[in-house]
């Protein structure tokens, strides 16, 4: 793709934002395009061959690159199943283009749209945006339908200058972790002597 405009790195992962299994054979097909073409190289493939659940937060596919997800790979007990990180890819973009990450799925709950955008949020690696996860159900991110497992998001609205992804955090501040709730700390005393009961 030969556009006018800056070179960027841009990939993206598929989070969960709530835990989800992924039956053996299920599959994410994963890609870039801008303006309506695809972005070489920004190809991604998740095959899982074996059942698994991926909580909420640990990557579940990304684009540029293949991968098989296997259980036995994983060292039992020692943390969370994710894939590997994407592999951002170099985009010509110019004022007003479009990115769209384009995604294919096989899992039967992710077929559902509304499912879809309940259950997941993108994080764009490369770009300088940093660690967000964007949920997909935020009224500023476009989502198309073009057949059954096939779901279009526009990523442009946070890649833009004024997007979220580009606004600038507070020096002290943490990367965000998206759909977590804030809750008040909150102190509690039990009397002494007196038997906890629930």
């Amino acid at each position: 793709m030969r556009q006018g405009g800056p070179q960027v790195l841009i990939g993206a992962e598929l989070v969960p934002e709530k835990a989800i299994a992924m039956a053996a054979g299920d599959h994410f097909r994963t890609w870039l395009t801008v303006d309506g073409a695809l972005v070489e190289g920004s190809e991604g493939m998740d095959e899982y061959q074996d059942t698994a659940c991926f909580l909420a937060g640990h990557r579940l596919a990304a684009t540029g690159r293949r991968r098989r997800f296997r259980i036995d790979r994983f060292p039992i007990g020692l943390g969370a199943y994710e894939t590997e990180p994407a592999h951002p890819v170099p985009c010509r973009l110019k004022a007003g283009s479009t990115v769209r990450l384009e995604s294919e799925v096989s899992n039967s709950i992710l077929l559902d749209p509304g499912l879809y955008l309940d259950y997941l949020g993108v994080r764009i690696v490369g770009a300088g945006v940093g660690d967000q996860v964007f949920p997909l159900r935020r009224p500023d991110v476009a989502i198309d339908w073009p057949g059954r497992g096939r779901i279009s998001v526009d990523l442009s609205s946070l890649l833009g200058p004024g997007g979220p992804a580009n606004r600038a955090r507070p020096a002290s501040s943490s990367p965000c972790v998206v759909n977590q709730p804030i809750l008040p700390a909150v102190s509690v005393r039990w009397p002494r002597g007196r038997p906890w009961r629930p």
